[in-house]
């Protein structure tokens, strides 16, 4: 199978068949080289390729994975504290 492509443009991309734009991803079009290079135009209309997307997608969840697993251990660390002791609030009795 041919590479297939995105369009995009000012930052939002090509709906199926050029019919208006989208700024999400999988609401995107997807066009064949031919129709890629007679769409695109260089510094206004950027034709990516899909497979450019996957790795970049995979990337993104691979870095989410580690934010994720930071939290978690943040989050684990703050459930082993038993008591956390705060000042009293204005106007409380002391």
């Amino acid at each position: 199978m041919t590479e297939q492509y995105l369009l995009r443009k000012r930052g939002v991309y090509y709906r199926p068949h050029s019919r208006g734009y989208t700024a999400l991803i999988q609401n995107a079009g997807l066009y064949s080289e031919e129709e890629a290079l007679h769409l695109s135009l260089p510094g206004v209309v950027e034709a990516i390729p899909v497979s450019a997307v996957r790795s970049h997608i995979v990337d993104e969840i691979e870095q989410l994975k580690k934010s994720t697993s930071e939290m978690e251990k943040r989050l684990a660390h703050l459930d082993t504290l038993k008591t956390i002791t705060c000042p009293l609030s204005v106007g409380e009795d002391r």
